[in-house]
Order: structure tokens, then C-alpha cells, then sequence
């Protein structure tokens, strides 16, 4: 029994409107398997005996003739089939005449149907069995073949009840025959070896109309009307519609797609920004890494939330809220705090986090510098010109091995960790208010563990890590609270040391990355594509507020023709501006020890708007990313520069993307700095920073001298990832 009801509007093209819903009403499970024995040669009678064919999640409606917001809703189950042929024979079909293999099938069947009224009938149901008539056409097929697909039709169906306490009349009457198109396809495949039974999977859209007209002192007295619409029935499916989950969980139907590598996923979510509400609205069969929209169940931990789960919080201050939002748990969507270096080669440690226990602390924390006096949770200040809150935290982690650390699985909670986050101007009162953010400090540390006798984390620009911004935009729901839509793009540093007689034993080292935690965040699209096309998100608001986000692989609309890496010792119209030539898709090396800050792609066909870029070690670029247009060359600028001793992929909104490869101080581009990078230095000093030498000047005082070699000499030995 299924007892999720959806509902939504089809529009036909003809007078009626279709309401289709899913509805709990059919005893027989949809998607029962249907195998039907061999007739002796070589494939099955049809129709298939002994098999039920049923609508998943459609139902047959009255709609015509009734009070205005009221229907009848006919969950149909279509069974028991009769051949009408005589004369003996293996099959029930006759030859179509066409000369290709076809038949067509006469039968006798039962249609059974469970009946549902709502407005002013919501207190009507019943179950009626009504005697049918059908007859169908069936492509031709190859019998002996383990695997039989062909079309099919339905010609006509016709039945009818008289006399009921309720209808004096209701006729049912559908296919080609009755100008009714009712077009289907069925397959049947050999289950073991020849002559053992035959799976039939089977389906029919039927177009169909209802006529009838209500018995005089029955519950429809008085009404008659006739109402047409379509509706697909089904055979043995086996769950063959891929479609969003009928027991109303973030995910889709189990079902066997038809490429056994691929499982149903979700391709489309609506996100109301209101109250933080997702859900999945429709599926596809895709790879597992393939283009999909992430709504939950993601990272290591396998959690069943939507990413950063719904966070909706009372109204604190008049016409906003107290940041940070408490009760709400800031995750990962599809990213992992890594441990890196000190490892085996090809080891890593995953640790995927939720943030949680956000507590504000009315007072300095961690001797934090402008944290609020005590017996105040927030309070005006901080880099952003907004806001200023303090507060405690937990960091739960998820620990998953690779490589040589297989194997190696556990939960660790950090306590009291401490924070400091700022946030910028906003609008008390304004139904939507929307502010940047930023984690200005973040400290938490592990005592006593046995396998880390060191883990000290720390993010935030108060350690000289890169700034780790974020955005927060805050709806009203019109009760007195707002949702909450948050993210920080946090740039941490991971420092261990294993214990004596762990697995970690001996092993110790620092990693620094940058990794996006979020909470309340609508759905977005993540995944592979393959080659050519690019995992595309489109954005659509709907009438209600509501937004649905869908995912899809499309072609590249654009082709780069080559790209280069610009210093920002100048800018375009400055003589001192250095642009480096960069060749896709595997580009030449950014040797500035500044970072790439500004990359200039020439493409072919496609006007880019916006662009994102995820490197090799430290994931998403959390930045801020800056796209202009002109002629055929986008300029992608970036705030911070991209991180060094990284291989970072910008694609544009256009499909195409380009592979910057980060290592400072590789003046030869040979992938590692060494003492040839240095000597490369050397014939340039005192040269003044013309386009000449601007490259070499790494302290950017605008000459050429020993400083610039200085710089160098301390990274020799680095080297640069390869590109993805």
C-alpha cells in the first residue's frame, strides 16, 4: 500500500485538465514481477496471463459534471484476461494481415477500480469491478530471441456498468479504435535457458473517457458528465519509471535502469527559501559520479539531512536574528577536511565534518581580539562593517583511510572549539536580508586520543590563514522567524601527531585547505560529465517563491583557444602588466610566487557570465571570482590568488574550462622549483618591472635584485600536481 499522495497538472490539449496523483490504494504491489511461461515457441501468449497491469502514480479521474474543486479518482488495477480467439492454437493473437509478424489480441479482462471522492464527495469511496473488452496490436518479434522488445497498441477497450446504487450509467472507453491514441512497448526476456519462462515488462499510455451519470438517491444524484484523460499502465515494470521517491525521502525510486551501471538519482530539487523546505521532483538514471543535484546523503558520513539541513530560527532581535544561528549544523556538501602531509605516498585521511553546538558565549572567547563585552551575544563591529559574535562549537568527524591507512574508521567530536565570525550590513525588518560573512578565527583541539596525540585545527585570517569568507542570506517566513541560508568557503590548517603504538604511529605533519560548510543552502548541482559536455545547473523561480534547481551534462558551447596567466603587478592598461601564455587543457605553470590572480581565455563561440573554479588540493576556490566578456577573450579575476602547488580547473558558465597549474618560483616551467629557477633570476637583476622583468620581481618593489632570488631559494624542491 502506498500512502504518499502527490498531485500535479497536466494539461492535456483537451477540455479536461488531468490531475494525477499518487495515491496508497492498490493492494497488489506496483512493479510485481510478470513471467509468463515459453507457449512452446520460443515466446509467451499475450495478453500475459496471470499478470496485473496497474498505474504507479496515476488514477484514472471523474472531473466533468462535477461541483467545482471536486473529483472522483480511480485507482484502476487491470486483470484477469480471457482470450476471446477459439479454435485452439498456442497463441491468443491472430496475425495482423501486414505480412511483418504483428497480432492482434481480443480478450476478455476485469477492470478493478478503488474509488476516492475529494471536495464535495470527500466522504465517497467504494470499490467496483467492471467487465472489459479489449483488443490490442503487437509488433512483430523475433520468438527464440532471449530478449523480445516490440511495440504496442490498444485498439480498444470497452466497458460498462448499469444499474448501480450510485451510477446509472459509467462507461469506460479507450484506444486508437475510438480516436483514443493508446500507444505502448513490451518486453519480454528469457529467464533461464531455452524453454524456461519469460519476464514480461509491458506498459500501455492509454488515453481514455469516462461517461457517467449518477443514480437517482445514490451520493451522485443529479450529476453526469464525461471527462477524458491519459494514463499509463504498466505490467511487470519492475519500477522501470525512474521517478523522485514515493515515501517522501530525498531520493528516488530503487528502480533497475537500463544501463546496470546507473542508478535512478535525482536530477531536479525544489528549494523554498522561506522555510528551508527541499525536495526531490524528478530522477534520472545516471552514473555514479555523474551530474546530479546534491539534496542529502552525501559526504562520508552518509547523513539523510539535506545539505546543512533546514535552519530556521526564531526572530531575536526585532526584525532579524542573533548570529550565529543556533541549533543549526553547518556541513559539507560533497567536500572533506583532508589529512595530507606526513602520510605514505597515495595516503590520505578523510575527515568529513558537521559543525554543531553553535553557542554564543556573551562574552570574549579564546581571548579573541573584539569579541563582545559579556552579556552580549552580538555586537557592531568587525572588518565587514556589520556585525561581531563570539562563540563555542563542536566539529564532528567522520575519519575514513586510503591507501596504506585502509581500513582505518573513526568518529571524533572536537570540543569547544572557538570561533569568531563577522558579518556585514543588513536591514532589521527587510524580508530578506543578505549580508556577506566571514570566520575570522576558528581554534579546536583533541587531548587524550589514541591515535592522536596532536590534533590542533585552526582556520581564519586572525592566524594568517587566507580569509574564509562566506554569505549568509536570511527570509522571513512570516511567523516570526527567518531561514537561514549560510555558507563559509574556511581555509584550515590540521596539524597531528599519531600516538606511539596506533596505526599513526611515527606519522605527524600540517595540511592546509580550504573546504565550504554550509547550512540551510539550497540544493546544488555536483558530478561528472562525459567528455564535451559540462555539468550544467539551471536556476528556475516559480510562481509560489519556490526555486527548482536541475542538473544535466551539455555540450560545450564554446571551445578555448588559449588562455594566459596575468600578474597583478598592473593592470590591462598598465606597460607592467605580464600575461603567460597558458595552453589547454593541461596548462603551463604560473611561476609568479604571488599566485594566479587573473586569467585571460580566448574562446570560440559562448558569452561566459559567471565562472567556478575547483583546484586538485584544496577543493572549491571559496574566493571571490570577477567575469567580463570582450570579443572572444574572458577575463576570469580572483580574489585571493589562486593557491600555490595546486592544479586548479576555472570552467565558465559556457561549458568550457581551462587547467591552471600554480607552482611559485617555476620561472623554467619544468614542474619544480630548483637552483635553474634561481640562476634564471640572476641576469635580470636591477632590472626596473617593464614587461621584461615584472615576472621576476616576486617582492613587486619594481626592480630585479637578490630579494627576488631570496625568494626563491627557500621553496627549491616543491613541485606542481598534474591537472585533472
Amino acid at each position: 500500500m502506498r500512502g504518499i499522495e502527490k498531485c500535479r497538472n497536466v494539461v492535456i490539449g483537451l477540455p479536461a485538465v488531468l490531475a494525477v496523483c499518487v495515491l496508497g490504494v492498490s493492494s497488489v504491489a506496483w512493479g510485481d514481477p510478470c513471467e509468463v511461461v515459453d507457449d512452446g515457441t520460443g515466446t509467451v501468449s499475450l495478453p500475459p496471463e496471470g499478470c496485473e497491469y496497474l498505474s504507479p502514480d496515476e488514477v484514472h479521474l471523474i472531473i466533468d459534471g462535477l461541483p467545482a474543486g471536486t473529483t472522483i479518482e480511480l485507482a484502476p488495477i487491470h486483470l484477469d484476461f480471457i482470450c476471446r480467439k477459439g479454435g485452439g492454437g498456442p497463441h491468443c493473437g491472430t496475425d495482423d494481415g501486414t505480412g511483418t509478424g504483428g497480432e492482434f489480441e481480443t480478450f476478455d479482462s476485469n477492470l478493478d477500480l478503488t474509488l476516492t471522492g475529494t471536495g464535495t464527495l470527500a466522504t465517497f469511496g467504494r470499490s467496483i469491478s467492471i467487465p472489459i473488452l479489449c483488443q490490442t496490436a503487437t509488433g512483430p518479434r523475433n520468438p527464440g530471441d532471449p530478449v523480445q522488445s516490440f511495440p504496442t497498441e490498444m485498439i480498444a477497450l470497452q466497458g460498462a456498468i448499469f444499474g448501480d446504487p450510485d451510477f446509472a450509467q459509467l462507461d469506460f472507453t479507450a484506444g486508437v479504435a475510438f480516436g483514443l491514441p493508446s500507444p505502448g512497448q513490451t518486453t519480454l526476456t528469457r529467464l533461464g535457458p531455452p524453454g524456461s519462462n519469460f519476464q514480461v515488462d509491458s506498459f500501455f499510455d492509454i488515453t481514455y473517457t469516462v461517461d457517467f451519470v449518477g443514480a437517482p438517491g445514490g451520493a451522485l444524484a443529479g450529476l453526469a458528465g464525461s471527462t477524458t484523460g491519459i494514463i499509463r499502465m504498466e505490467a511487470g515494470a519492475a519500477g522501470s519509471d525512474c521517478v523522485p521517491a514515493l515515501d517522501g525521502t530525498l531520493g528516488c525510486e530503487p528502480i533497475s535502469c537500463p544501463v546496470t551501471s546507473e542508478t535512478c538519482t535525482p536530477r531536479c530539487a525544489n528549494y523554498n527559501p522561506t522555510t528551508g523546505a527541499v525536495s526531490v521532483v524528478d530522477c534520472d538514471c545516471r552514473g555514479p559520479n555523474e551530474c546530479q543535484v546534491q539534496v542529502g546523503t552525501v559526504g562520508a558520513a552518509g547523513r539523510s539531512l539535506p545539505i546543512g539541513g533546514p535552519c530556521v530560527i526564531p526572530e531575536g532581535p526585532p526584525g532579524t536574528i542573533t548570529m550565529p544561528p543556533a541549533g543549526c549544523d553547518y556541513l559539507t556538501a560533497d567536500e572533506v577536511h583532508m589529512l595530507l602531509d606526513g602520510l605514505p605516498p597515495n595516503t590520505t585521511i578523510e575527515m568529513d565534518p558537521i559543525h554543531k553546538g553553535l553557542f554564543c558565549e556573551q562574552g570574549p572567547v579564546g581571548g579573541f581580539p573584539g569579541c563582545p563585552p559579556p552579556g552580549i551575544c552580538e555586537d557592531t563591529g568587525g572588518p565587514l562593517g556589520g556585525n561581531v559574535d563570539c562563540f563555542t562549537s563542536s566539529l564532528n568527524f567522520n575519519i575514513q583511510g586510503t591507501g596504506d591507512l585502509a581500513g582505518f574508521n573513526r568518529v571524533l567530536s572536537v570540543g569547544n572549539v572557538l570561533c569568531q565570525v563577522a558579518t556585514g550590513p543588513r536591514n532589521p525588518g527587510d524580508v530578506v536580508q543578505d549580508f556577506d560573512t566571514e570566520m575570522v578565527a576558528l581554534q579546536g583541539a583533541l587531548f587524550g586520543d589514541p591515535d592522536f596525540c596532536t590534533l590542533n585545527i585552526t582556520g581564519g585570517s586572525l592566524f594568517g590563514l587566507p580569509s574564509s569568507t562566506g554569505h549568509t542570506t536570511l527570509t522571513s517566513t512570516g511567523g516570526g522567524s527567518f531561514n537561514v541560508d549560510s555558507f563559509f568557503d574556511i581555509t584550515y590548517q590540521i596539524e597531528f601527531v599519531g600516538c606511539p603504538g596506533s596505526v599513526l604511529d611515527g606519522l605527524s605533519g600540517t595540511t592546509q585547505a580550504t573546504v565550504r560548510m554550509a547550512t540551510g543552502a539550497q540544493p546544488r548541482c555536483a558530478g561528472d560529465c562525459p567528455p564535451g559536455t559540462t555539468c550544467v545547473e539551471t536556476i528556475t523561480t516559480n510562481a509560489d517563491g519556490t526555486i527548482d534547481i536541475c542538473c544535466d551534462c551539455v555540450g560545450d558551447t564554446c571551445t578555448v583557444l588559449g588562455a594566459r596567466s596575468c600578474s597583478d603587478h598592473g593592470t590591462a592598461a598598465d606597460p607592467t602588466r605580464i600575461c603567460l601564455d597558458i595552453l589547454p587543457p593541461a596548462s603551463q605553470i604560473e611561476p609568479r610566487l604571488a599566485g594566479a590572480d587573473s586569467i585571460e581565455i580566448d574562446v570560440s563561440g559562448g558569452t561566459a557570465t559567471s565562472a567556478s573554479i575547483t583546484c586538485v588540493n584544496s577543493g572549491a576556490y571559496g574566493g571571490l571570482i570577477t567575469v567580463t566578456q570582450v570579443g572572444g577573450t574572458v577575463t576570469v579575476d580572483m580574489a585571493p590568488p589562486l593557491p600555490d602547488q595546486d592544479a586548479c580547473t576555472i570552467t565558465l558558465d559556457t561549458g568550457c574550462s581551462v587547467c591552471v597549474r600554480t607552482l611559485a618560483g617555476d620561472i623554467d616551467r619544468n614542474g619544480i622549483v630548483s637552483t635553474g629557477d634561481a640562476s634564471i633570476i640572476k641576469p635580470h637583476f636591477g632590472q626596473s618591472a617593464t614587461v621584461a622583468g615584472a615576472e621576476f620581481d616576486f617582492d613587486q618593489n619594481d626592480i630585479v635584485s637578490t630579494g627576488d632570488a631570496s625568494i626563491v631559494k627557500p621553496r627549491f624542491g616543491h613541485t606542481a600536481p598534474s591537472c585533472p
